[in-house]
């Protein structure tokens, strides 16, 4: 019956009008019958169940009874594959190999006897032999003798007849071949009663029996009644069943009369199979009792149910009756039922709880719209799975850019600087999935205003079932933290860079005081040795010679590295001052090549030069200078024999100088650092050659400031370095000018403080035939400058009482007109323009260079 009212009319029943009596008896039938029929079905579905695991059982039997009978016969396999090999055998002395088994311990007991055939011979019995020692030459008759040479591999008979012993066996044997040609077939008898008492021990089933069958289906073994059915077929049924799957498990005929629960499973390799199985006779009788007594149960079960309702209705009937009844009071009396009792308790109560709640819950919805509407964090509502419909409070606007403040615009929410679909935002997120989202971090950006930076959390709306029905998010501005945070991350980044730099320059400091006290410790030593010398020897005497050659030679070398360091300075503080002319870059490189053979230092090295014409507009010193920096660093790095090869050549528009060296190349990590300031290749310890890492730096500053290049490459094979300059049309010859008369003695004033330095100026100056007269400090240097008029003076700008600048100031100001030539060890161009300025005609830089002196002293 249906009720045909409402939208569910068609397929909702109408349930019949009656009395709670009614209701509680089929209550109490709807809760017995099916727990009677859930009984029923737990008890038939026992009965399958058990039915399953005995198969299953069965299943694991016969497998575990095929893997043993495999066993069995794969031993015996290999050990007949073990006599094939034996030397009598391989010899073919068949004789001496049948005495060899005739009195050899068996190998397998379940031999009865072994035999060899002879391939050649179409099977002809050479032997045949037995524990018995029965030495009669038969075999497996002629059928089984053709099967075996037919098939050259071992195989395994069906059950046959063993003619030796008239009795039922089966056959193992396997080919011999002798030196690759097949000679032979080696066998032997396994009598039945093994397979009987190799499926007694592998433990039969209770009540149930093992059976080993070969590949006609015949029984070769039987646990149950063996002396009746071995050599039976086994049944029409079972072959039916074996000829469709190798292996399975069926309710099948038994041998004998009767049906068996029977699992079976072929040995492929053998052709044999195994059955295992269980009478179903008793396992039938067992199913139907269990089955039986499950529905007497549940009929008895059901009868005492209905009865029990019958009873208790009327308890419950005559006091709901009272409170149903229209406009009557509740009963007052004592109600048995205490759930009744408290319906008629609720029923008092419940239009007074009611007012109160109805209270309550407009106090909670006017004190939430006043959080929602007054929170400074943002807070969403979407009310459907697919936000469709979505309350934001005005804070959530603000932050989407959806207020009504003029100018405002919606803002594109961005993580880790992609914009993030909607779909994959965390309020529709959490109300998609049903799971909570966040915290995460996201970017609110908008076009020309500063990105607002937040934390976003979602947690989803659920209803009763579960399913998420929507979702509430609270999103946290942290824009100023962020940019605390970036503020911080940039000053901390600052800080470790500067910390890096400051590291570096003073390791760098660090090891370019270690480098230059060891490069000044070699020549002030070697300077030491050579002053030993002469005080201890003659100043005629060879080692004097000698000694004084050592020690021009590393005052020539302490002078370089104070220039080369003092020419780094100037360079780097840009304070060098070009004195640009027309120069003939081939002539320059001539020129220091020469030099350099003149002075022995490229004497171990072959020193190549092709100096094309190429004029360049450059300051020569300084181009001369480049030039030997680069051949004499190829000298330093090129072991003795090896080529230096120095080209220079027009390329265009640009005048190339091309140094090539067979040394030792650059490592690729040290090449692009090689101009950096201190940086140099690998050097020996003894560190022979000198040298402050300065050279190659100086060199790329002083091309640079030529507008020109300089570049290095490496190979194995050595190294190469090229430097471009700015290529110019070469200037008209040059007049050559007469000689200039030969230099003529002088009155010199040497100021000097340091009375090493005095004494070693004034000898040179006499020994040019010069007359010389010293002063020790400014002051008295000014007055001999005064009272005797010299014709030079060389002042030391250093002195004590007057220094250098003041003794010039006040000799020009006493209207002194000789030739002064200032003395320092500081040779910036501010140094040299601060002497000219006090009235010096000439600066000179310690340790002085007598060429350069004399020059000065005999300018006019």
């Amino acid at each position: 019956m249906f009720n045909g009212e409402g939208k569910f009319g068609r397929w909702w029943p109408s349930w019949p009008t009656a009395s709670l009596r009614t209701y509680l008896v089929l209550l109490l039938l709807l809760a017995t019958v099916p727990i009677a029929v859930l009984m029923c079905y737990q008890i038939f579905g026992n009965v399958a169940a058990q039915e399953s695991r005995m198969k299953e059982e069965l299943r694991r039997n016969a497998n575990s009874l095929a893997q043993t009978v495999e066993r069995e016969i794969a031993s015996s396999m290999d050990a007949l594959a073990i006599l094939a090999q034996s030397d009598s055998l391989q010899r073919g002395d068949v004789v001496q190999f049948e005495h060899f088994l005739n009195h050899s311990p068996v190998l397998r007991s379940s031999w009865s006897s072994a035999f060899l055939l002879d391939a050649r011979d179409r099977g002809r019995v050479l032997f045949n032999t037995s524990r018995l020692r029965v030495s009669a030459a038969r075999g497996p008759g002629s059928s089984e003798v053709q099967q075996m040479l037919a098939a050259q591999r071992p195989i395994v008979s069906n059950l046959v007849v063993d003619g030796q012993h008239s009795r039922y066996a089966t056959v193992v044997a396997v080919p011999v071949h002798v030196d690759s040609e097949f000679r032979y077939m080696l066998g032997v008898w396994i009598p039945v009663s093994v397979w009987q008492d190799l499926i007694q021990q592998a433990g039969p089933p209770v009540d149930g029996f093992n059976t080993v069958f070969d590949a006609r289906n015949v029984v070769i073994a039987r646990t149950l009644q063996p002396e009746r059915f071995v050599g039976v077929p086994l049944p029409d049924q079972a072959v039916e069943l074996l000829n469709v799957s190798a292996q399975g498990t069926q309710l099948t005929d038994l041998l004998g009369g009767g049906s068996t629960y029977t699992a079976w499973q072929r040995i492929p390799r053998l052709g044999w199979g195994v059955s295992v199985g269980i009478p179903s006779k008793p396992v039938r009788a067992a199913q139907r009792q269990a089955m039986a007594a499950a529905l007497a149960t549940a009929g008895g079960c059901l009868l005492l149910g209905v009865v029990l309702a019958l009873f208790i209705a009327r308890r419950v009937t005559g006091p709901l009756h009272a409170l149903a009844t229209p406009g009557a009071a509740p009963p007052t009396s004592r109600i048995h039922v205490r759930e009744i009792s408290g319906l008629r308790d609720a029923l008092l109560s419940a239009r007074a709880q009611d007012q109160t709640a109805r209270e309550g819950l407009q106090r909670k919805a006017d004190e939430f719209e006043t959080l929602f509407n007054s929170s400074p964090i943002g807070l969403a509502f979407a009310q459907d799975r697919d936000c469709a419909v979505v309350l934001h409070n005005p804070a959530m606007l603000e932050l989407l850019g959806r207020s009504d403040a003029p100018g405002a615009a919606e803002r594109t929410v961005l993580h880790r600087g992609e914009p993030v679909p909607v779909e994959r935002q965390p309020l529709q997120r959490a109300a998609a999935t049903g799971e909570a989202v966040g915290p995460v971090e996201l970017e609110l950006a908008s076009p020309g205003r500063p990105s607002v930076f937040v934390i976003a959390n979602a947690a989803p709306l659920r209803t009763p079932g579960g399913q998420p029905r929507g979702a509430i998010g609270a999103v946290v501005d942290i824009s100023a933290r962020k940019q605390a945070e970036q503020s911080r991350a940039a000053l901390m980044k600052l800080e470790q860079s500067a910390r890096l730099e400051a590291e570096a320059a003073n390791r760098a400091k660090d090891e370019f005081l270690a480098m230059l006290g060891h490069e000044l410790r070699n020549p002030l030593s070697a300077m030491a040795s050579a002053v030993e010398v002469l005080e201890r020897v003659d100043a005629d005497e060879e080692l004097a010679a000698t000694a004084r050659t050592v020690i021009s030679r590393q005052t020539g070398h302490l002078a370089h590295m104070m220039d080369d360091l003092l020419d780094v300075a100037r360079v780097i503080s840009g304070k060098v001052l070009l004195s640009r002319q027309s120069v003939n870059l081939g002539n320059l490189v001539q020129r220091v090549a020469d030099t350099l053979r003149v002075t022995g230092e490229g004497n171990q090295h072959s020193i190549t030069v092709t100096p094309g014409d190429a004029w360049i507009d450059a300051d020569p010193t300084r181009i001369e200078q480049v030039i030997n920096n680069l051949l004499t660093n190829a000298i330093k790095y090129t072991p003795p024999g090896g080529r230096i090869t120095l080209t220079v050549e027009d390329d265009g528009p640009d005048a190339v100088l091309r140094v090539v060296d067979t040394g030792l190349g650059i490592p690729p990590s040290l090449l692009p650092r090689i101009f950096e300031l201190f940086v140099q290749g690998e050097r020996t310890l003894d560190r022979r050659a000198g040298g402050l890492g300065l050279g190659l730096t100086l060199v790329r500053r002083l091309v640079e400031l030529h507008d020109g290049t300089v570049t290095a490459t490496s190979s194995p094979e050595g190294s190469a370095f090229e430097v471009r300059l700015r290529r110019i049309e070469a200037p008209p010859p040059e007049i050559v000018r007469p000689a200039s008369p030969s230099a003529r003695p002088m009155r010199v004033l040497v100021v000097e403080d340091n009375a090493d330095a005095l004494t070693a100026l004034r000898s040179m100056l006499e020994l040019d035939g010069h007359r010389v007269a010293a002063a020790v400090d400014g002051e008295a240097g000014l007055n001999s400058l005064l009272s005797e008029r010299p014709d030079v003076a060389v002042v030391d700008i250093g002195l004590p009482i007057l220094d250098g600048y003041a003794l010039a100031k006040r000799a020009r100001a006493a209207g002194y007109p000789g030739r002064l030539i200032a003395l320092s060890g500081y040779g910036q161009g501010s140094d040299v323009r601060r002497a000219l300025v006090a009235g010096f005609d000439a600066h000179l830089v310690k340790p002085v260079v007598p060429s350069q002196l004399k020059q000065l002293l005999h300018t006019s």
